[in-house]
């Protein structure tokens, strides 16, 4: 598991994660085979009835985030929920956001 725990720390390192954003991406880090997927990412596909694409999206998102993102389809576009846990953890996905 090194390789998927040097994904993680570039992750981390690329985004200026804090403390409580790197714990919220490491707890909810599902790293995938970039060919064909895990199963925990096949079975998250299941549970949240997300296309392949969608939950591709989805998972780049909480990657990138580093905080749990929820995407939700509608019959035109949809909505994208992101969760944060502090106001330090705002402050840094508001960052995040603007570039």
């Amino acid at each position: 598991v090194p390789a998927e725990q040097l994904l993680i720390a570039r992750r981390i390192i690329e985004n200026g994660l804090s403390v409580r954003e790197t714990e919220s991406l490491v707890a909810r880090s599902t790293v995938e085979d970039e060919t064909n997927g895990s199963p925990a990412s096949r079975d998250a596909t299941k549970a949240t009835g997300l296309d392949v694409f969608l939950t591709a999206v989805q998972d780049d998102l909480v990657r990138a985030l580093g905080t749990k993102v929820t995407l939700v389809p509608r019959r035109k576009g949809g909505r994208i929920h992101i969760d944060y846990y502090s106001n330090e953890e705002l402050e840094g996905l508001v960052k995040r956001l603007k570039g």
